[in-house]
């Protein structure tokens, strides 16, 4: 009946949608969750045709509320994604009636009310039995059997079923987790304590309606809404700058490795590549084309600290590599609410205390973690057959700083499947889920450790955006796949800023500035992005 509605209000055709919609707005108190919210999109819908402005936007924000407390009730991450499904179109409408009306904080609160809701949630309690930590065991043993066996050359039906029916029993467990009955939902964005906490730094968020991309930046206490570009324009641009990067990063050469399996040489560069200055000409070109549709119209003062709110298509966007961003510090949160939260707490961590971390089958990590271990004496050490998921669980606990340097996989079909390979296996984000008290800062140099898939409702899932919502407060990873050997000094450069008690955005600006005169290195800098809040420590 709404749909209808829908139809009939397109075609001008009052009477008939009128009836329909008001038909649909009958079941606002009854049945499941999704008919609810619907019932509410129809009654806002009919309000709108009425005139009725300030009626519809209530009736958006009461639809809101209901699909707000089912999901904060669920326990389990997948889940809680999935339900932002369900407040999609209100959120959708109300954006559009804060749009006509050219009222920029109030874009801002529309575009917060459903954008990574459950991100701001706390974290989900994992079941309390051992069965989950069974199944994840079990899975780990199904990857490494069916590696064998590939390599081996008899990957058939046997290995690959057998993990396939272990991926499924943990996603069936990890759904099973404790109700979270009695959680509040999440909390409208006010945003009256926003310009306080900013200071200095310019908040830039993004949203994308109808095909189009609008900004509302805040900064000196007001706020201002720009029209930026078409979405498929700048989706076209952000590609053409991802495959230069990949091209410097990942020339299709030789038989090294990288942090997901590149052909470097001892000295960390790429064996027989194309001129990397040259290369380096062609990602600068494409940035300054991206930096031209997206930040020339927004007007930021020159070297002014930049929180970025990222929507679709633009999560993957390598933000360091901008220009006009290369000299400024730049924070990335799936969030403004859950910046203004993070930024207000206090971060609690044991003093001082670093926990390094080496993956297996990377030959440049053994140097990388020794080069660390030298900056952070009296850190905590984990390498080799020590680099266990659940010896890593437990050192992470509770750490000021962490640095896991392993091979990266990113799972666009099932992210919560993501992982970061360690000595027995896949530490995958069921496993961080895990975890009792989460590091403040985690340095995350794995191949596409900052790569999210969005999915309805602006939800963002991914292993970086999986930490922060955990209570990570900062984690800075590459949203491409880095060479293994070059990540080494870019690492060191990360970490000495750190020891300097640089901010974690202010730690990669300064890396990126030391390597800056090395144009790989400058490349696989711009890789990076910081990701949470930027005051971490």
């Amino acid at each position: 009946r709404t749909f209808v509605g829908r139809v009939a209000l397109a075609l001008g055709r009052g009477p008939l949608a009128e009836r329909e919609l008001s038909r649909a707005a009958e079941a606002r108190g009854r049945g499941p969750v999704g008919q609810r919210a619907t019932a509410w999109h129809a009654t806002a819908l009919a309000r709108l045709a009425g005139g009725d402005r300030a009626g519809a936007k209530a009736a958006l924000r009461k639809g809101l509320a209901v699909v707000d407390a089912y999901r904060a009730g669920l326990g389990a991450t997948e889940l809680r994604v999935g339900a932002a499904a369900h407040g999609e179109d209100l959120a959708r409408l109300g954006l559009r009636l804060a749009l006509a009306d050219r009222r920029a904080w109030e874009v801002l609160r529309w575009a917060e009310r459903w954008r990574a809701g459950s991100l701001r949630l706390p974290p989900v309690a994992p079941p309390a039995d051992s069965a989950l930590a069974g199944a994840l065991s079990e899975l780990r043993a199904a990857e490494a059997d069916l590696r064998e066996a590939t390599l081996a050359g008899a990957a058939g039906p046997g290995p690959r079923g057998r993990l396939a029916r272990a991926e499924r029993a943990v996603r069936d467990r990890a759904r099973r987790g404790p109700s979270a009955a009695g959680t509040p939902p999440v909390r409208a964005f006010d945003g009256a304590a926003l310009p306080g906490a900013l200071g200095d730094r310019a908040l830039v968020e993004l949203v994308n309606v109808e095909g189009h991309l609008h900004a509302v930046t805040v900064a000196g206490g007001r706020a201002s809404l720009h029209a930026v570009a078409p979405v498929a324009r700048v989706e076209d641009e952000v590609q053409f700058l991802l495959f230069a990067l990949r091209r410097v990063l990942a020339p299709a050469v030789g038989g090294g490795r990288r942090r997901a399996p590149v052909a470097v040489a001892a000295t960390g560069r790429p064996r027989s590549a194309p001129p990397v200055a040259a290369l380096m000409a062609d990602v600068d070109e494409a940035a300054r084309r991206v930096d031209d549709l997206l930040l020339g119209p927004l007007g930021l003062a020159p070297g002014q600290p930049v929180v970025v709110v990222p929507t679709h298509p633009l999560h993957q966007l390598p933000w360091g590599a901008l220009p006009s961003l290369a000299a400024r510090t730049v924070t990335v949160t799936p969030s403004a609410a859950l910046w203004l939260r993070r930024a207000g707490a206090r971060a609690t961590a044991a003093p001082g205390r670093t926990v390094i971390v080496a993956g297996p089958d990377l030959p440049g990590a053994e140097d990388e973690v020794a080069a660390l271990a030298r900056l952070h004496p009296g850190g905590v050490v984990l390498r080799g057959p020590d680099a266990t998921v659940e010896r890593v669980l437990a050192a992470l606990s509770g750490a000021a700083v962490a640095h896991v340097a392993a091979h990266g996989r990113f799972r666009s079909d099932s992210p919560l499947l993501s992982s970061l390979g360690l000595a027995d296996g896949a530490f995958t984000i069921y496993d961080l889920e895990r975890l009792a008290r989460p590091p403040v800062t985690f340095v995350l140099p794995a191949c596409n450790a900052a790569v999210a898939r969005v999915a309805r409702g602006d939800e963002v899932v991914g292993t970086a955006a999986a930490l922060v919502g955990l209570g990570v407060r900062s984690v800075l990873a590459p949203v491409l796949p880095v060479p293994d050997e070059a990540a080494a000094p870019f690492s060191v450069a990360i970490h000495t800023a750190l020891r300097a008690g640089r901010p974690a955005a202010g730690a990669l600006s300064a890396a990126r500035a030391a390597v800056a005169a090395d144009p790989w290195l400058r490349a696989l800098g711009a890789a990076f992005v910081c990701i949470g809040v930027d005051d971490s420590i």
